[in-house]
């Protein structure tokens, strides 16, 4: 009875946000975000007999209402959001706060003028059916947390880089949960990326929050890269603990593009990461590098299905994760070979590394129809070495840092020779930071 009344509780929720939110005057993307309301009604909440649910401990936020945001943030001092924030002065950026598109902060400079970077806001204003369209995109999957994004989001970043038209620059999407008040609060957004043939760009998707009550941080990326494009993604994931996080990733690539993704997630009382990545075309190429640092009390779940369409394509995929002292973390991987994808090469490993009392559960899974591929995947759980840790302690060295020597050299290839000297070093003075705490977290 009490999901069901958690479930009631997202129907009016609706209700009192629908005036508010991008698009309501256009009929079409109201239909739209009704009919995924109705059908998350309908499929219901997860449960735990579900497969890939399993492991997620979801019923403290059942336990709570989170309210969600009608209007954007007030005015208010944002020099505290700074050290979450990547330097760099050359960069785009579109940054969103409690869900909404906030100008102040964000960085859109005329150099590209024929690129598009913009917000749904905008787009409810001056173009609500590209509107609706990028819904409908969004508006495939049966998952209820799914479902309930496409029906309440209250903003989203569009990208759409054109053809044989390189992007030097980064551009950084920030979603930045605020909330000062004792309610628990939910935020649902989306980001959209198109890039045409022949064309290059790097996006980093950074999401923060900072409250101390229990909330919802909901949101969906789509990326289509066309033929012969180059898409580098970011994602880093900095949470509060007591966030239930939702994130899905969903790429569609092109002839002979290249995608790679670069992943970092941290805190949160549950995050659950889903990767759906389709290689449609031939010669495409996708590498995917991820880091999971849940420490104590934190639950990573990462999801990630990775399908071979198409003949003479190569994937990639490296996860590893530190668990600290009671963390837990999940890795459920999938790669799916269509029988015409002949030519095939798909290589997964998961690796983990267990601090004091930490837990991991791994599941690489190979489902393969064509004769001709080089395919393999592997999975380790372990702790660190302690013949390696002794003979750091004999050259002097002291125990917590040589753990951190240890855990440096597992996870150095995750964030290394990054395009952008300026990401690589914000990525790894943040996971120096986590290693360092999680390390004297083993002590508590």
């Amino acid at each position: 009875m009490q999901n069901a009344n958690f479930v009631n509780h997202i129907v009016e929720q609706y209700e009192k946000l629908l005036p508010f939110l991008p698009g309501t005057g256009n009929l079409n993307v109201r239909t739209l975000r009704h009919q995924a309301l109705n059908e998350a009604v309908k499929i219901g909440l997860p449960h735990p007999r579900q497969s890939t649910w399993k492991h997620a401990l979801l019923q403290p936020l059942f336990d709570t209402y989170p309210q969600g945001v009608i209007h954007p943030a007030g005015k208010r001092d944002y020099n505290s959001l700074k050290p979450f924030l990547i330097d760099t002065a050359r960069a785009l950026s579109l940054v969103f706060i409690n869900g909404f598109y906030t100008p102040s902060l964000s960085h859109k400079k005329d150099k590209y003028p024929e690129m598009t970077l913009t917000h749904f806001g905008h787009l409810s204003k001056t173009q609500s059916d590209l509107l609706y369209d990028l819904l409908e995109r969004s508006f495939q999957s049966k998952h209820f947390f799914h479902l309930i994004n496409s029906a309440l989001i209250s903003d989203g970043a569009l990208i759409i880089v054109p053809q044989d038209y390189p992007i030097d620059v980064p551009i950084f999407i920030y979603q930045i949960l605020i909330n000062n008040n004792s309610h628990s609060t939910m935020i649902n957004t989306q980001t959209h990326i198109f890039v045409g043939k022949n064309s290059r760009v790097s996006v980093v998707e950074k999401t923060i929050s900072l409250t101390n009550e229990i909330s919802l941080l909901n949101t969906q990326t789509f990326i289509k890269a066309d033929a012969n494009s180059q898409v580098n993604y970011y994602h880093y994931a900095e949470d509060s603990a007591k966030i239930y996080r939702f994130t899905h990733l969903n790429v569609h690539q092109g002839f002979s593009s290249q995608f790679q993704l670069k992943l970092l997630a941290h805190g949160a009382n549950y995050h659950r990461l889903e990767t759906t990545l389709s290689l449609l075309e031939p010669e495409t190429k996708a590498d995917c590098q991820g880091l999971m640092l849940p420490a104590a009390q934190e639950h990573i779940d990462w999801i990630s299905r990775l399908h071979h369409q198409a003949p003479n394509c190569h994937s990639e995929q490296i996860i590893k994760s530190v668990i600290g002292h009671e963390g837990h973390s999940t890795f459920l991987g999938n790669i799916t070979v269509k029988k015409d994808a002949q030519k095939t090469i798909a290589h997964m490993h998961n690796h983990n590394l267990l601090l004091a009392k930490g837990k991991a559960d791994t599941a690489p899974q190979l489902e393969i129809h064509a004769d001709d591929v080089k395919c393999n995947h592997g999975a380790t759980i372990g702790q660190l070495d302690e013949t390696a840790l002794f003979y750091l302690r004999s050259r002097g060295i002291d125990e917590q840092q040589a753990k951190k020597m240890l855990i440096d050299a597992f996870v150095q290839e995750i964030f290394s020779s990054e395009e952008f000297i300026e990401i690589e070093q914000h990525f790894i003075q943040k996971i120096h930071q986590r290693i360092e705490a999680m390390i004297k977290g083993e002590n508590k």
